[in-house]
């Protein structure tokens, strides 16, 4: 059968389908399924997807068949087909954003065990120092605690320049500092 072609209105099919007519339920998916799919397709923007939550939507109808209504069917069906789809693509995303965070702390769990996270500390320590001391401040400030180096200024009332300067300075000892050395 071709899509809206039938034989059987929609009260005649779900009145069949109530008495369960399986042949019915084939006939009702022949005349919908085609227009259900192109409106999964335009949220999910993936056939199997939307072929996937047609289908859910079709085995829904047959087990609540004694519950459904007798009127136009269609609205009905393209409620059902954009509320899956909907809930489709939240669950996708949810799915999506689980698996980045966890892929970013398994990474993390593995790639730096906790005496690494220590010793990297120690070393920072040490080479920190070595910074003097108003630039350990700015430094600080910035990387550690997060400020802007407009913020560092008007708090240690010094100018942004000097702020610039000492952050730049800390940098390049550090640099010199860890990059020469493993450990201090």
């Amino acid at each position: 059968m071709k899509g809206e072609e039938t034989k059987h209105s929609d009260f005649e099919l779900l009145e069949q389908i109530k008495a369960d007519s399986a042949s019915a339920l084939a006939e009702l998916h022949a005349k919908y399924r085609t227009r259900m799919l192109r409106e999964a397709f335009y949220i999910v923007n993936d056939l199997n997807d939307a072929e996937d939550i047609v289908q859910e939507i079709f085995i829904d109808v047959w087990n609540r068949r004694n519950k459904i209504g007798t009127g136009p069917f269609l609205p009905y069906l393209l409620r059902a087909t954009w509320n899956a789809s909907v809930l489709h693509m939240k669950n996708k995303l949810d799915k999506e954003e689980k698996q980045k965070m966890y892929d970013y702390v398994s990474e993390k769990i593995t790639t730096e065990q906790p005496f690494e996270q220590e010793e990297l500390a120690r070393l920072l320590d040490k080479a920190l120092q070595l910074v003097p001391p108003a630039a350990r401040r700015s430094f600080m400030l910035q990387y550690m605690e997060g400020h802007n180096q407009k913020g560092i200024a008007a708090q240690q009332n010094i100018s942004l320049q000097v702020v610039k300067n000492n952050v730049s300075l800390a940098l390049k000892i550090l640099r010199s500092v860890l990059g020469s050395k493993k450990s201090l």
